[in-house]
């Protein structure tokens, strides 16, 4: 497995770039800003992206949903109770920022659905709490999990 973390987006957000080195096959965790260095990165790693995901949808983790899914043609997922959130732009206009509107999601996400890419799994755990579609991508074979906002070092996610 292939693993980038980038730090993107006015409030230095983890976006991770995920994939199958067999295969090539990736996945894009919560691109939140910065979408011409999440492109280099998947330009130079040679991947195609399959999907964007989003563990959830506050401006955050979505704001380069437009650009990201627009020059690599993967498929936008999000948990349905997300759908109003990122619809609203993730809350952004709270804070003064100014994103593009997301495209509307091309999957909807359900809790156990199993993502494949190349020959990783990608599991969807229903995780709510920091918003009411937060979920979390776990990897058994990694032993990796991408859960958004819903842990922090040192605490759980803020409500």
């Amino acid at each position: 497995m292939f693993l980038k973390t980038l730090v993107v987006g006015p409030i230095q957000t983890n976006c991770y770039i995920v994939s199958c080195e067999k295969t090539q096959e990736g996945v894009i965790i919560d691109p939140g800003g910065d979408a011409d260095r999440i492109l280099q990165a998947v330009r130079d790693a040679g991947l195609k992206v399959r999907y964007v995901l989003n563990t959830h949808c506050h401006f955050d983790h979505m704001a380069a949903n437009a650009e990201v899914v627009a020059a690599t043609g993967a498929s936008l997922a999000i948990h349905p109770a997300e759908r109003p959130i990122l619809e609203s732009r993730g809350g952004a206009a709270w804070f003064g920022v100014r994103i593009p509107p997301s495209p509307p999601p091309d999957i909807e996400l359900a809790d156990g659905q199993i993502l494949e890419v190349g020959t990783l799994r990608l599991k969807v755990l229903h995780t709510p709490g920091h918003s009411p579609g937060s979920v979390t991508f776990y990897i058994q074979e990694a032993g990796v999990a991408f859960d958004g906002d819903v842990l922090f070092a040192m605490g759980v996610g803020r409500t």
